[in-house]
């Protein structure tokens, strides 16, 4: 299930049955006790935003963007 679909209990839910398997205990213990709700809405929302970019073509994702800006981007790859 995407995560954009999960309510907050459910994300919860899924941090207690799970965060121990991505994460090694003393990890995920030390990332709950030093983040705060306000550091989990940012990387949840985050991995949304990641998890719904993935789904798009490319041109959708560069949608947004300027022409000048995407040649920006262009130029730093071309130099890197």
């Amino acid at each position: 299930m995407p995560f954009y679909n999960l309510s907050p209990q459910e994300i919860e839910e899924f941090v207690e049955m799970w965060g121990d398997v991505l994460l090694p205990a003393e990890q995920l213990k030390h990332q709950l006790t030093t983040f705060s709700k306000q550091d989990w809405k940012i990387f949840f929302y985050t991995m949304m935003l990641e998890e719904q970019l993935q789904y798009l073509k490319p041109e959708q994702r560069l949608a947004g963007l300027s022409v000048e800006e995407i040649e920006d981007y262009l130029k730093t790859l071309k130099k890197g």
